[in-house]
């Protein structure tokens, strides 16, 4: 059995293939600083351009740590944590970012049909996935966890509750599908208030950009290739401002006896989901929004995602096991191929321009 515990290096790539000449100024470049640390569980690296850009990371470092507090399901005391804890009791108070995060999540499921669900952490305890514990569980284990998973048990604040509350005990949050997402928005939109004119903020793959270049034109960001070393891109994208997010089976996984088993669990069945697809990668404004659709898109499948697709403003791109490329019209104009072993393919439905 072979086991990853965390994503060694980012699951897209980055290029940023500079110029002599910055477009900020016509006199100096801007002050530029860069950062690797560990933060939510994973890598990240941050990039960023304009005054102050040293002192900036440090701040935005310090918000990374204060969001692990918040929605971490391993850090006592934790909003996630004390949620957890009083499942099927009293309803918890929590901080207006873990509020946000949790109304997007519960609107996300809504309407994906519970392919991406908050509730899953019974599941993906189970299962161990990216753990030492990993393992594959007995089929009664399955279809009773399961039983504890269920978006619409995450019941929300009202008149007479003052915080959030899950319905029955021993259900637990797991917001390791969309709070990565939320980080970047959170730290861009902080960011810019600050004075910042660019950056580039890595969170283990979740890749977020904002402001002009510093080279000139466009951000192009590498989209990895699920079937090699981490680093082989199959292709990349390009785009003046916004977020690119991947969820893959190649993230976090454990083999036993030839068979990978993903971390991408599908809440109806509690196994990993088997769509026919390697990856699925979002490109959108809001990268939480895009980081909760990834894993959603992945358990639905192509075939299933248009219904979701036609209610939020994002591109997509769909990796299948047989090596076509789906994507979304608007996305193909601004995709470029690399590897020719992969075919492109329109999503079912729709017409390339």
């Amino acid at each position: 059995m072979r086991r990853r515990l965390h994503p060694l290096i980012a699951s897209i790539l980055v290029s940023l293939a500079f110029t002599a000449g910055f477009l900020f100024s016509h006199h100096r470049p801007p002050e530029a600083a860069e950062r690797h640390s560990f933060a939510l569980g994973t890598l990240v690296h941050l990039k960023l351009y304009g005054p102050g850009a040293e002192d900036a990371l440090d701040g935005a470092l310090d918000r990374l740590n204060e969001l692990e507090d918040a929605f971490s399901v391993h850090r006592v005391g934790s909003d996630v944590a004390r949620i957890n804890e009083s499942a099927g009791r009293e309803p918890v108070p929590v901080r207006p970012e873990t509020d946000r995060v949790l109304r997007l999540a519960r609107e996300v499921a809504r309407a994906s049909g519970g392919a991406f669900d908050p509730t899953v952490g019974p599941l993906v305890s189970l299962w161990g996935i990216g753990t030492p514990a990993a393992r594959i569980p007995g089929k009664e284990e399955i279809l009773r966890t399961r039983g504890l998973v269920g978006w619409r048990d995450l019941i929300p604040p009202d008149g007479t509750e003052k915080g959030w509350k899950l319905a029955r005990p021993g259900q637990a949050l797991d917001l390791g599908g969309i709070a990565k997402g939320y980080a970047g928005d959170d730290l861009a939109e902080r960011l810019r208030r600050r004075g910042i004119l660019a950056g580039l903020l890595d969170l283990g793959g979740n890749i977020l950009v904002f402001g002009p270049h510093p080279g000139g034109g466009n951000w192009t960001i590498g989209i990895q290739d699920p079937r090699k070393p981490r680093g082989t891109p199959l292709g990349s994208v390009t785009l003046e401002e916004g977020t690119v997010v991947t969820s893959g089976v190649y993230e976090r996984f454990f083999e036993q006896q030839g068979v990978r088993y993903h971390h991408l669990l599908d809440p109806a069945t509690g196994v990993p989901a088997r769509s026919g697809l390697l990856s699925v990668t979002v490109v959108a404004s809001s990268s939480a929004l895009a980081d909760a659709l990834s894993t959603a898109l992945f358990v639905l499948g192509p075939a299933r995602s248009r219904s979701l697709l036609a209610r939020y403003p994002a591109e997509v791109l769909f990796v299948t096991e047989d090596r076509k490329i789906l994507l979304t019209p608007s996305l193909r104009r601004r995709f470029r191929l690399t590897d020719r072993s992969f075919t492109l393919r329109d999503l079912p439905g729709e017409k390339a321009p």
